[in-house]
């Protein structure tokens, strides 16, 4: 069986993170639509998760190849990534509150990406196979964001209950995330040496 992983070089380290890092601003932007944000001041609280979350993802994939590394990464720099939304937030937002760093909070940004990442690896295996192996990976991609998004308002909002746009906002991740990945690896493969 050939290689499932396509990416090297510049599409390992750059394409690859880049696309999925603006799947995951439409899939903020989505979110934002969908949560009916009405002032474009707000739309930092949707576009800022989801560009961190899918620079983590673009990331751990470009670091391993194999899904285990993979992984691994994904949850160290998604536990790191706390940060850098904070950061992200008090830069845009003077008056923004951010969740206490824990070692749940830490765990929960971690393993967030790392049900992403465990969806790329999966479509990646079953991209060359019959149609229908293709879509049920591809639908693993929604049921992954809902459940990092989940744990995400879980630990920053616990006392809010899951709404219905926040599971919006986790389909249109799952969907983007999986065009992100179809289009990187469909682009990959043509640019690829024969």
């Amino acid at each position: 069986m050939p290689d499932p992983y396509p990416f090297k070089g510049i599409w390992r380290w750059a394409v690859l993170p880049s696309l999925l890092a603006l799947g995951g601003i439409f899939a903020g932007l989505a979110g934002a639509l969908a949560g009916g944000t009405v002032m474009a001041s707000d739309l930092g609280y949707w576009l800022i998760p989801g560009f961190v979350k899918a620079a983590v993802e673009g990331g751990a994939l470009a670091i391993g190849r194999r899904p285990l590394i993979a992984l691994i990464a994904a949850v160290a720099l998604g536990g790191l990534s706390l940060w850098v939304e904070q950061s992200l937030f008090s830069a845009a937002y003077t008056w923004s509150g951010s969740p206490g760093v824990r070692v749940g909070t830490i765990l929960v940004f971690g393993a967030m990406p790392a049900l992403m990442v465990v969806a790329h690896h999966v479509y990646l295996r079953a991209r060359r196979r019959r149609a229908r192996t293709v879509l049920a990976a591809g639908l693993l991609y929604p049921a992954a964001a809902i459940a990092g998004m989940g744990m995400y308002h879980y630990v920053v909002f616990p006392a809010a209950p899951f709404s219905a746009n926040l599971a919006c906002w986790g389909v249109a991740e799952g969907l983007l995330a999986w065009a992100a990945m179809a289009l990187a690896a469909r682009l990959a493969d043509r640019k690829a040496p024969a």
